[in-house]
């Protein structure tokens, strides 16, 4: 485990420092160029023209074939309750938030993962929430020592007190710990949660994913994406909260699974994909960012097992993100960020437009990659720098969560 550990580190290190002998070929080709078009022809379906055939017959056909082919079911993990409420002390928010941590069984009781959920102290309800998956658990996304808070798996490149602030140099010093002392002055709570708890982000996931099952298999992101569903179910039932008010957000793999959750559940208020890449906003017919073959040769369980690096497929992202519609979807990148390709993702923006107009939405009006609309319903922003989580993505997310989520 540490030498994976180690291994992932230097792979940090490498992407951060432009070093990697690879390096994606730019292709800036347009959206229309990549034929990229949500509402084009399908399969053996013909064009899309109003909103009743996006919702009866395009959106069904194009789930099915996002599971068949690359994600796997969507699971259904149960029903969601709270067995457990513990309070939790972290000194160093100096009264900021309170803060506590709940345990949620799923189904039958055979998985369950740990809901922390993080407070104004005085901010009267119903309150809107981000609701965020993180790779450390819950004791990295709080900072500094806390109490009561219950172990949880995570995966060993999380590392040491020792490695923290490498990885913080690396990935900024958000990659695990949201600002939360602002976010909770800007009126906002949070919910946040390691899936790792229900099925791991490793080696040895596969035989948890059989154990969840589904026709085709879940993959990791399908289980992940439902695990932002089962979130949500307890978050919306608490009268602290706003169920019409609820946000989710992931990066990299978790906005995979953050676009994936939006697509096939339509109440969450708005959706952040920070940097989610190849699977995610990155359309595949794209000549940048990380190949197929790449990320299936280590992340092979994140998918069914019918996606391979030569199966054919009939979907790209611009559809995944059209899935959304008419939800506000937000997508975070880095300049740098090759791997996640970033221009790449903006296309996918554009393809995915014709979906948000039909179904009354203003969709992606922005011109360029560098002048973000917040308000608009399809956003695109992007800083300098790789991929990371740094103090200028927190102040986008919520500018974008100011948009949609406050009132006006």
């Amino acid at each position: 485990m540490k030498k994976r550990s180690l291994a992932i580190l230097a792979l940090f290190l490498a992407l951060s420092a432009g070093v990697l002998v690879w390096r994606a070929e730019h292709d800036d080709a347009n959206a229309e160029e990549m034929g990229l078009n949500a509402l084009a022809p399908f399969a053996a379906e013909q064009a899309v023209n109003d909103a009743a055939e996006w919702r009866e017959r395009r959106a069904p056909a194009l789930r099915a074939a996002f599971q068949a082919e690359i994600y796997g079911q969507i699971p259904d993990l149960g029903a969601a309750r709270i067995t457990a409420r513990t309070p939790i002390e972290v000194p160093a928010l100096r009264g900021a938030a309170r803060v506590e941590q709940l345990e949620v069984v799923l189904g039958h009781g055979a998985r369950r993962f740990h809901l922390l959920l993080v407070t104004p102290p005085k901010a009267a309800g119903p309150l809107p929430v981000i609701v965020m998956e993180t790779f450390c658990g819950n004791r990295a996304s709080l900072p500094g020592p806390a109490t009561n808070l219950a172990a949880s798996s995570v995966p060993g490149e999380c590392g040491s007190g020792m490695m923290l602030p490498l990885v913080h140099f690396i990935l900024g010093r958000h990659i695990s710990t949201p600002p939360i002392a602002d976010i909770m002055a800007r009126g906002y709570a949070i919910a946040t949660f390691y899936p790792g708890d229900v099925a791991a982000d490793g080696e040895d996931a596969i035989a948890t994913l059989e154990q969840i099952g589904g026709a085709p298999r879940a993959g990791g992101l399908a289980v992940w994406a439902a695990l932002y569903s089962r979130a949500y179910d307890v978050v919306a039932a608490d009268p602290r909260f706003d169920p019409a008010r609820i946000a989710i957000w992931g990066h990299s793999r978790h906005g995979k699974a953050a676009l994936l959750a939006g697509a096939f559940d339509h109440r969450f208020a708005a959706v952040i994909a920070h940097q989610s890449g190849r699977f995610g906003a990155s359309p595949l017919v794209s000549g940048n960012g990380e190949r197929r073959d790449q990320i299936l040769k280590n992340y092979s369980y994140w998918f069914t097992p019918a996606l391979t690096e030569t199966s054919p497929l009939s979907v790209d992202q611009h559809q995944l993100i059209a899935l959304n519609a008419p939800t506000p979807v937000f997508l975070g990148n880095g300049r740098s960020d090759d791997w996640s390709d970033p221009a790449g993702s903006f296309e996918a923006l554009r393809g995915a437009q014709g979906a948000y107009a039909l179904l009354g939405s203003r969709g992606l009006a922005q011109q360029s990659r560098s002048e973000p609309d917040y308000a608009d319903d399809l956003v695109y922003f992007q800083r300098g720098g790789g991929h990371g989580i740094t103090p200028a993505d927190w102040r986008a997310f919520m500018a974008f969560l100011d948009a949609h989520l406050q009132p006006r």
